[in-house]
């Protein structure tokens, strides 16, 4: 095998290990970031959901599974009656799956 090669195996290791170790942190996370976040998009409390919850959401910090979503947060903040609307749609277990997108 060509040095070239070598060095491309070892940095492809390198690069699936970090992603595993990136995944089982995500799969750690999971039952803090739903215990939070599954009463903040409930029924009874998405009616009122604030700006600041779902900013606090869109943070990879509290929902440690997506990067990046907060720098959408001004776009998608920008009219909350209709993101609570949008939401509920969404979360509503009543309907199909494919009727909720």
């Amino acid at each position: 095998m060509s040095y070239e090669m070598a060095h491309a195996v070892e940095v492809l290791k390198g690069m699936s290990q970090s992603l595993s170790q990136e995944i089982r942190e995500i799969l750690a996370a999971r039952p803090e970031v739903l215990a939070r976040y599954q009463v903040v998009f409930g029924d009874e409390h998405l009616p009122a959901l604030s700006e600041e919850e779902f900013r606090g959401f869109l943070s990879f910090r509290n929902n440690r599974h997506w990067k990046s979503l907060d720098r959408l947060g001004s776009a998608i903040c920008k009219d909350m009656p209709r993101l609570r609307r949008a939401l509920q749609i969404l979360v509503d277990a009543s309907l199909a799956p494919s009727a909720n997108v």
